[in-house]
């Protein structure tokens, strides 16, 4: 059955959907808080052991040199910079950014370029995003024991919005987005839904 939109048929499938919605929010999302702190403190230990080797690598002495004070080790750019055009390492792709003007630096074309620099470096932006977004924010969201994400039906030309996909509003910024969890690396995944 097709429902026309504008119509009492449609307003009831959204308010239904909206109540239904609602329920969920209110009963939450158990999380194991225990697990939630130690992984947490387990992942920021990697991360800065990580940063410092990353600092210790003579990759990072030229990156330094390249950039003085403004070297920053979390920059995918300055990185590519770094390696295609100081250091002459052939760029892996034939893609460039969507202006054509500088290198991708997504995770699938650096991975390409095989040096222990650049896969340290990866894992590092990894773990910083893993701890900062996901388990920080899981973290920050959750109230006794409870993570409510708002599913907000109303807002976004797709229908599947969580709290943290509407930019427009800045507090949804600032709520952990449910339906926007890692899937790509299974170790990230498993942690985070482990929580």
């Amino acid at each position: 059955m097709k429902i026309q939109i504008a119509t009492p048929a449609a307003y009831q499938l959204f308010h239904t959907g909206m109540q239904a919605l609602a329920k969920m929010e209110a009963n939450g999302i158990r999380v194991d808080e225990n697990y939630l702190d130690s992984s947490i403190t387990k992942i920021d230990k990697e991360e800065a052991e990580l940063k410092a080797r990353l600092r210790e690598d003579p990759v990072y002495a030229e990156w330094r040199k390249l950039f003085g004070a403004k070297a920053n080790v979390t920059s995918p750019q300055q990185l590519a910079t770094l390696l295609f055009d100081k250091m002459g390492i052939a760029y892996p792709s034939e893609e460039y950014t969507e202006k054509g003007e500088n290198w991708k630096t997504d995770d699938e074309t650096l991975v390409k370029v095989g040096m222990p620099f650049v896969n340290d470096w990866l894992r590092h932006k990894g773990l910083v995003k893993l701890s900062s977004t996901f388990l920080k924010g899981l973290k920050r969201e959750t109230v006794n024991g409870y993570l409510h994400p708002f599913f907000n039906l109303h807002t976004v030309s797709t229908y599947r919005s969580s709290s943290g996909s509407d930019k427009s509003e800045e507090k949804s910024s600032r709520d952990f987005n449910f339906q926007n969890l890692p899937v790509r690396n299974p170790e990230y995944s498993k942690t985070l839904r482990q929580a």
